[in-house]
């Protein structure tokens, strides 16, 4: 009987153990939710990317994250040894593994520098493993994973991808933070500690972590360590470890810019272009707007250049008050965070003033790089061509192009010598673009202006200095020396460039230009006293187009309609003025000024009046005085057949007039430029007292339905959101955020050819010139 009860008193202990086995926990897991990639993060990442936690605890499994937090406690060892770094050198043979490279720690015993348990990384060879594939994990490759937390079979994945090359894209990421973890305890603790590590395992640890980044930092999470403890290696021995401004720049290493920046200081070393731009990319003064964004290296080649020529080797930094105190945040969760005080360097980078300094060249660097970056978000090509290029500055524009423009400078040159200018428009077009062209819009027009500007050349009619655009029919003027898109003519210009028009039309009057009147308006340009060099070149090109082209009255019956009385007099005096120049009105050309009167929308009816006004004796006091022989004859008519009277005039009387020609002229001059300044003023006035964006009465704006002009209104009140932001505003209008997004940028692209919303990941920017140009397109 002894021995059935105690079958009877085992079983029920048997029983009450299974009771007391505590139970695995649950592992929790959060809902999934969209992520996207930050912008620059390398595009060709693997797609054989595993469906395991990260070392956040992140499932990146098709863009869907989940939540998932290992629930095991250390699993207690017999190994009493203590734990020792195994060197890349060497090779580790236990439980039928092979193990070459080193760099991990090995044994049983190396404490946590920041709570009780053990190293993370350090491998116990007395724990038991499973044999298994590296991709293979489970529920105990959780947050902050630890080696002796894993279960048999994950660590035999682990050290089954520690055997191996070490370069799988395919495995859990969180074996190779095990792996990190390591050289972190080894490039943080272990070489601050005397003697432990040399400069050359220091440099190979920094390798190392260098050739997993290369590998893996298609994982933000580990990206973002690596590159963080790259830094703090750099800082803990800056003569070994060196960071390229790359690096620097890329990944946004700031302790390791205030590092350099506080050295300069001490030094009294000037900064460098290079620095300079790191600078930039720190400073609150400036933000990287679309054209900085989108033309980086363009933009960082230009602000080397303007830097250059403003500072030349740079500009000093003297030393502040404010001391640089760089820390260090480690992945592993068995590591404390670092300080190092013993620098005693100044951190100047936080003055105000330096950040403007360079702030102001960004700006301006944004500035001439827009029309490139707005080129490049109209067109996808790979390298943008001739066009595109154009829209270069003039230092980028250089190392750029192929030698078309040489090509074209040589053409244009020969047509200026050999044909004194003259060229179709068609032949201009084809030395820029193999399409041809039966009307020029604005952009076709913009491209022959950038050609010339950047060539040398200027043309006309230019509609930015002429009152006229040229049409694909037209013959048009080539000239040495291009004015340049930024030239702002003198009133001079403007004034002689109206009487040209004017004295044009009138030469024109009788289908015939004499030589005697076109030198006569030729004179009107080259003996003006205050026109500019260029100024000549472009009007005597602008005359030319004028005398052997197709007279219009495009636009000048509209203005002249909305003068004064007096203005109009103005006028029609300079037309007779210009008709009496040589000395001779024939009947053909009082049929002719009759005729243009009409057109101007002036009464025809005072022709003859008004060249009576002009040859009667209006001459000063001192020709009156004159040889009677030539002042009791002022003027000789002659009868014509039609009945009209052809008029002579003297010398005197010619040279009186020659005088109020100019007289003329000015006030025309005046009368044009405040009417033109009246209209810009009433344009101003018109948009400024409208929203942003004009609308429709129903509250949306022409071409978009009424929730999407609520969202583009909304968005265009600041330059920066955030996706989340967006995707809040979205919901609030119960709209589909990227959908939202892309019908805006095709209304945008309708309106003015230019998307407006420019979506860079977490971060989505609008463009304030492209909103501004809306804004003025849209009625």
């Amino acid at each position: 009987m002894e021995w059935v009860v105690g079958v009877i008193a085992f079983f029920v202990l048997i029983h009450m153990l299974g009771k007391l086995k505590p139970k695995s926990a649950p592992s929790r897991k959060r809902k999934s939710s969209k992520t996207r990639s930050a912008p620059g993060t390398n595009a060709q990442r693997s797609t054989a990317r595993m469906s395991k936690p990260d070392i956040h605890g992140y499932v990146d499994d098709g863009g869907m994250a989940s939540f998932v937090r290992s629930p095991n406690r250390e699993e207690k060892s017999s190994n009493k040894r203590p734990g020792e770094w195994i060197g890349p050198d060497q090779v580790i043979e236990f439980k039928g593994q092979r193990i070459e490279g080193g760099n991990f720690y090995l044994g049983g015993r190396l404490p946590s520098l920041s709570y009780s348990g053990q190293e993370a990384s350090l491998i116990d060879d007395h724990l038991s493993i499973r044999a298994a594939s590296p991709d293979y994990s489970d529920e105990t490759l959780g947050y902050w994973p630890k080696y002796n937390q894993l279960s048999p079979k994950c660590r035999g994945a682990y050290l089954a991808w520690l055997s191996s090359s070490r370069d799988r894209t395919d495995v859990p990421i969180g074996y190779v933070f095990i792996y990190f973890y390591g050289l972190e305890r080894r490039g943080v603790h272990d070489s601050r500690q005397k003697d432990a590590v040399t400069d050359a395992e220091f440099r190979e640890l920094a390798a190392e972590v260098r050739r997993l980044l290369s590998i893996y930092s298609y994982n933000r999470s580990f990206s973002a360590y690596g590159r963080r403890l790259l830094e703090w290696m750099a800082l803990l021995r800056p003569d070994v470890v060196e960071l390229t401004d790359e690096e620097i720049l890329d990944h946004s290493l700031r302790q390791a810019f205030s590092l350099r920046v506080g050295r300069y200081a001490v030094s009294g070393q000037p900064i460098d272009p290079t620095t300079a731009f790191l600078w930039l990319r720190f400073s609150e003064e400036f933000t990287f707007r679309a054209p900085a964004r989108r033309c980086y290296d363009e933009f960082k080649e230009l602000f080397r250049l303007k830097y250059e020529e403003k500072y030349g080797e740079g500009f000093k930094v003297k030393p502040n008050k404010t001391l640089f105190r760089p820390t260090y945040h480690p992945a592993s969760g068995t590591l404390r965070g670092q300080e190092l005080e013993e620098l005693e360097l100044p951190d100047p980078t936080g003055l105000k003033s330096h950040q403007k300094k360079v702030a102001r060249i960004g700006d301006e660097c944004c500035d001439e790089l827009d029309a490139y970056s707005r080129y490049l978000g109209r067109n996808d090509e790979d390298e943008p061509g001739l066009e595109g290029l154009l829209l270069l500055p003039n230092e980028l524009l250089e190392a750029r192009q192929d030698g078309t423009l040489e090509n074209i400078q040589q053409w244009a040159s020969d047509i200026i010598d050999q044909r004194e200018g003259q060229v179709s428009t068609r032949d201009f077009w084809a030395q820029v673009n193999d399409e041809k062209v039966t009307k020029l819009n604005k952009k076709e027009i913009t491209l022959l202006q950038a050609v010339g500007d950047k060539a040398g050349f200027g043309f006309a009619p230019d509609p930015r200095w002429h009152d006229a655009k040229p049409k694909a029919e037209d013959t048009i003027v080539l000239f040495d020396t291009s004015p340049g898109p930024d030239y702002e003519p003198s009133s001079a210009f403007y004034e002689t460039g109206m009487s040209v028009r004017l004295g044009a039309m009138v030469a024109q009057g009788d289908g015939h230009v004499h030589t005697d009147e076109a030198q006569i308006l030729k004179s009107l340009i080259e003996e003006h006293p205050e026109l500019r060099d260029v100024e000549r070149r472009s009007l005597l090109a602008y005359l030319q187009y004028r005398l052997i082209n197709k007279p219009s009255t495009a636009g000048l019956k509209a203005r002249l309609e909305e003068l004064s009385e007096e203005a109009k007099h103005a006028v029609s005096r300079f037309l007779v003025s210009v008709a009496l120049a040589d000395g001779v009105v024939t009947p053909d050309e009082i049929r002719q000024l009759e005729k243009l009167y009409t057109q101007l929308g002036l009464d025809k009816s005072l022709v003859s009046s008004d060249v009576h006004g002009v040859t009667a004796t209006r001459a000063p006091a001192d020709y009156k005085e004159a040889d009677q022989s030539s002042a009791s004859k002022p003027a000789h008519t002659d009868k014509a057949a039609t009945g009209r009277e052809a008029f002579r005039l003297d010398e005197s009387v010619l040279a009186f007039h020659a005088s109020e020609t100019r007289d003329v002229q000015s006030m025309l001059g005046r009368i044009f430029a405040e009417e033109g300044a009246e209209e810009n003023k009433a344009d101003e006035e018109e948009v400024l007292s409208q929203p942003a964006d004009p609308q429709s009465t129903n509250g949306a704006i022409n071409g978009l339905d009424a929730a999407h002009s609520a969202l583009y209104l909304q968005m265009t009140e600041r330059e920066t959101w955030s996706r989340t932001q967006i995707e809040t505003l979205c919901n609030e209008m119960e709209l589909m955020m990227d959908g939202a997004l892309e019908a805006i940028n095709d209304w945008a692209f309708d309106t003015v050819d230019d998307a407006v919303i420019e979506d860079a990941g977490d971060t989505i920017y609008m463009r304030p010139d492209v909103v501004d140009e809306i804004a003025e397109r849209v009625e």
